[in-house]
């Protein structure tokens, strides 16, 4: 957070976005495996893949999200042949790959329009 000319504090356009990536990291997400074992929804499943749990990793991989996520394999292939989630979250030991990795997975968040989930 920075401060404007008047005082009062400015956010970064991408907030949300580094958020998100946060939150992926702690694994404190809105996402509903997270939110049924704090009680607060009844079902830990994915909205859209009943069987399974909604979790970052079923994010990555939910058919939901199929064109959004080849098109961010597509873009990675030339860095990373099979990325993990960490990976994903900018956890290369190369500070330079991790960062080009990671302005792909803000893609990938964004355009997925799954920012209100995590």
């Amino acid at each position: 957070m920075t401060h404007d000319t008047t005082g009062g504090p400015t956010y970064s356009p991408s907030r949300a976005l580094d958020t998100a990536v946060t939150r992926l990291r702690i694994g404190h997400t809105r996402l509903n495996s997270l939110l049924h074992k704090l009680g607060m929804t009844d079902d830990p499943h994915c909205p859209w893949c009943p069987t399974y749990l909604d979790t970052p990793e079923h994010l990555l991989q939910c058919p939901r999200h199929h064109s959004h996520r080849t098109t961010l394999l597509q873009s990675l292939y030339p860095l990373l042949r099979r990325p993990t989630l960490a990976d994903l979250l900018g956890g290369s030991p190369d500070p330079g790959l991790a960062f080009k990795i990671l302005k792909h997975t803000r893609t990938f968040l964004q355009k997925s329009g799954q920012l209100h989930r995590i």
